[in-house]
């Protein structure tokens, strides 16, 4: 048997020592260079009724492109047989749209600009003649505005339905439709606020004052559960000069 000296431990501790050592810079370094996670991706859907529009769902899409914003995709299915041909339920307006949406505030503040296509016959005026629906019947340019921290809540949408399609015989039928909302949260789970919404046909054969179709204002109430919600808007319609009510409930989540 040989003897070891110090020297010849000490040389091999250091030489082990060395070595795991750089095992791990290398493993640092392969983390270092692994591909980026995957964009976040989203979906969003909900359903909506009121006294004017009855049932309506919507759904959108959106994938992260960087960490503030994203490319959004949307749908709106309006189920109203009065959209459609002759009120016979076929022929529905559809809308599909895409656009993006910019965060800002630290996430708190999304604005989402987008360009909608629509299809059917609302807009182009042969509603009731008993004609098929038309592909690209109108555009609708809108904008969605969100803002949410821990005591406040609020939204804006505005959108300019045009028409760009008809047939020889009838006349093009554009509105404007914009409401908001804005609220205090009282608990993270139930807020409250008022509800403003207003609808205005600015060109057709429908054409009305300037208080428009309604001018609906009142207030809201609303319970959150996570990324879900529930909130109901009631009270009059102000752009008539009888007092109408309305009412409108919608709900949805976000996954």
């Amino acid at each position: 048997m040989f003897a070891t000296s110090p020297r010849s431990v000490l040389s091999r501790s250091l030489l082990a020592l060395t070595l795991a050592l750089a095992g791990e810079a290398a493993a640092d370094d392969a983390s270092k260079t692994e591909a980026p996670a995957p964009a976040k991706t989203w979906y969003s859907t909900s359903l909506n009724q009121d006294i004017f529009f009855g049932f309506t769902p919507t759904a959108q899409v959106g994938i992260g492109l960087t960490d503030t914003i994203d490319l959004t995709g949307y749908a709106v299915f309006w189920t109203i047989p009065a959209f459609g041909a002759g009120g016979s339920g076929q022929n529905l307006w559809t809308e599909f749209g895409a656009g993006v949406n910019v965060k800002a505030l630290g996430g708190k503040l999304a604005l989402n600009p987008q360009l909608g296509l629509l299809s059917g016959n609302l807009l182009s005026g042969t509603g009731g003649t008993g004609r098929k629906g038309l592909v690209g019947e109108g555009i609708v340019p809108n904008l969605t505005v969100n803002y949410n921290d821990d005591s406040l809540e609020a939204q804006f949408y505005g959108g300019y339905y045009i028409g760009t399609r008809t047939a020889r015989d009838s006349k093009n039928n554009d509105f404007l439709h914009y409401w908001s909302f804005a609220g205090a949260k009282i608990t993270p789970a139930f807020s409250v606020g008022a509800y403003w919404e207003h609808l205005l046909q600015t060109r057709g054969a429908g054409v009305e004052g300037a208080d428009g179709v309604y001018a609906w204002f009142g207030p809201y109430v609303q319970f959150k559960h996570g990324d879900a919600f529930l909130r109901f808007a009631g009270g009059v319609d102000v752009a008539n000069d009888t007092v109408y009510d309305f009412y409108k409930v919608s709900t949805g989540m976000t996954f």
